[in-house]
């Protein structure tokens, strides 16, 4: 088991407990704040549903949240006001039996696979504190027959009693069965496997000045579904499903003045083409921890 620790700084103030009221709440709380659901420093949260209908095995539920944490990788969120436990765990489990079924409706999820993209699956459990008997647990937990990966949030609000501002306290915990993550170094920095391939991009451009949005797009031909890798940018985004890095950082730049997007759709499998893909721009890549 993996726990990644936040600390809480508030210096001179008086900090009160500020619990959440109810469920709903907290859901509206992510929903205006969804980097409080960040696993990692570079996910990129994006709410694409809340109390959602589904089928599950012990029939008809509602998913709190449906969360993208990157172009490629999906999570069911489960929230819980209160102190989480296996039964909470249970609950969440139960969403992942059927999920062809369950989000056959969802357009997010729809227009990923008109894209041709395989998108990756997380479960996250999110309460206020946890049950010593899951905690021990999690390390050999995952979710559905296909194990996917899971983790927990456990959130704490408090609020300076003078001026009325509200801190949050977030502990991470992510168990290492069925992590289907991976990262590369490359010229010194990690990243995550959704953005190595911008990064390869935009360092062949500061390298290569003058090469064309054609040369690029055969370059990348060697990582699959290669019509999806790169498309022009028109300021409107790319349409559909948004398997491209649109944020304003990640917007790459031609001599031209033409402006280009890359996708970030890579899953574990794509190592073999993402390495290849590396060889190609002539980099090396290394995958790290």
């Amino acid at each position: 088991m993996d726990k990644l620790y936040s600390r809480l700084s508030a210096n001179s103030v008086l900090l009160e407990n500020y619990d959440f009221q109810s469920e709903r709440i907290m859901e509206a709380y992510l929903i205006e704040n969804p980097d409080v659901l960040k696993l990692d420093d570079s996910d990129t949260v994006s709410i694409l549903g809340s109390q959602l209908p589904v089928s599950k095995r012990s029939g008809k539920g509602f998913i709190d949240l449906l969360v993208s944490y990157n172009p490629s990788l999906v999570a069911i969120v489960e929230l819980k006001k209160g102190i989480l436990s296996k039964e909470d765990f249970k609950q969440l489990n139960d969403y992942f039996s059927d999920l062809k079924e369950s989000f056959k409706d969802n357009k997010f999820l729809l227009d990923a696979s008109d894209s041709g993209v395989s998108l990756r699956w997380r479960g996250v459990l999110i309460g206020t504190g946890v049950e010593q008997d899951l905690l021990n647990s999690v390390g050999s937990l995952s979710m559905g027959d296909d194990n996917y990966p899971f983790s927990m949030i456990v959130l704490r609000r408090y609020r300076d009693k003078s001026s009325g501002q509200v801190f949050i306290s977030s502990d991470i915990y992510t168990s290492k069965k069925g992590r289907q993550t991976f990262k590369y170094s490359f010229m010194g920095t990690k990243y995550p496997q959704y953005k190595i391939v911008h990064a390869l991009v935009k360092q062949y451009l500061l390298d290569n000045p003058d090469v064309s949005f054609k040369d690029l797009s055969d370059r990348l031909s060697v990582i699959p579904n290669s019509i999806h890798n790169i498309k022009r940018y028109s300021g409107e985004g790319v349409g559909g499903y948004t398997a491209h890095l649109t944020n304003k950082e990640d917007l790459l730049y031609l001599n031209d003045g033409s402006v280009f997007v890359v996708a970030g759709n890579f899953a574990s499998e794509d190592r073999p083409k993402v390495e290849l893909l590396a060889d190609n721009l002539g980099y090396t890549i290394t995958e790290v921890n």
